[in-house]
């Protein structure tokens, strides 16, 4: 029993002739029907109820049967023919802070889908302190961070890094310039909404406003946006940060103050893990592309 005539049987029932079916098929009708006997007879019982004149197929209870065995046997040859598909597929898992989304993996989600699609990525949310270890024991392959490791076991690379801005409601009493810095000492302190994108930023933020003297302090941005209540209200948050507060109705501005850290954000990968041939085209693809916007 051969799948063609497995079909060929299906294009009977879905035309509801054999001899609509032989055109479906660009076979001759006479061709067709020989077919469906060779087939009745390899399976030892009449399908089809024959009979002089007849326009439209008939089915026996053994066709009627057969057809949703016929079925499962073509969704099962299907299957069977994209196991070569599967096993050439590799899958790749990397965990990145909230604000490298936009920066890192739909670029890297473009190249891979063009060039090659069969590496599927899988992209987790995380913040670096849960990163790493996930890293350590293998159970990721990538991730990106905000800071660079010290484990001998791992690899840090610095991808890029972007300024921190100043983030207000629309109509924020500071945030009205046309790209005009803030200065620090405009910023009080009982409005500030704080979060930790870094050790670096919060030892430099704490140096102008006591953590205790802030409006609230959070721990993702989501949360944050929640306590924006007044123009005055305000947060100091990296450009990426900026720009997607900025798609939901929020301004922003850069700081005036030289002092102010860079936002880093790094690749890190296994040492031990980094041949391996998708996971080192990943990373040289991710290296490609900063060094392109970089130029």
């Amino acid at each position: 029993m051969d799948m063609e005539s497995i079909r060929a049987f299906l294009d009977v029932i879905q035309t509801g002739s054999i001899t609509g079916a032989a055109k479906q098929r660009y076979m001759s009708q006479p061709a067709l029907g020989k077919r469906m006997m060779a087939l009745e007879k390899e399976l030892g019982t009449e399908l089809f109820l024959r009979g002089k004149g007849q326009q439209q197929i008939r089915m026996t209870a053994a066709g009627e049967a057969f057809v949703d065995i016929a079925e499962r046997m073509e969704l099962l040859y299907e299957q069977a023919l994209r196991l070569k598909d599967t096993q050439q597929r590799v899958y790749l898992t990397a965990a990145s802070i909230r604000s490298a989304h936009g920066e890192v993996f739909l670029p890297l989600l473009a190249y891979l889908r063009k060039e090659h699609p069969e590496i599927c990525l899988t992209v987790e949310d995380h913040h670096t302190v849960e990163i790493l270890p996930l890293l350590e024991k293998k159970r990721i392959d990538l991730g990106i961070t905000q800071l660079p490791v010290t484990s001998p076991e791992l690899v840090s690379e610095l991808l890029y890094e972007e300024e921190y801005r100043v983030i207000q409601l629309q109509g924020g009493t500071l945030c009205q310039g046309q790209g005009r810095p803030v200065m620090p000492s405009k910023l009080a302190q009982q409005k500030g909404i704080f979060q930790a994108f870094d050790s670096y930023f919060q030892a430099w933020f704490e140096s102008h406003w006591p953590l205790h003297t802030v409006k609230i302090r959070v721990n993702t941005t989501s949360t944050a946006e929640l306590y924006f209540e007044s123009p005055d209200d305000w947060m100091i948050a990296p450009a990426a940060v900026a720009r997607e507060m900025e798609a939901r109705g929020f301004v922003s501005a850069p700081l005036e103050d030289n002092s102010a850290p860079m936002h880093r954000v790094y690749l890190t990968y296994h040492r031990y893990r980094q041949e391996e041939p998708a996971l080192r085209l990943t990373i040289d693809e991710l290296r490609c592309l900063f060094l392109r916007e970089s130029r």
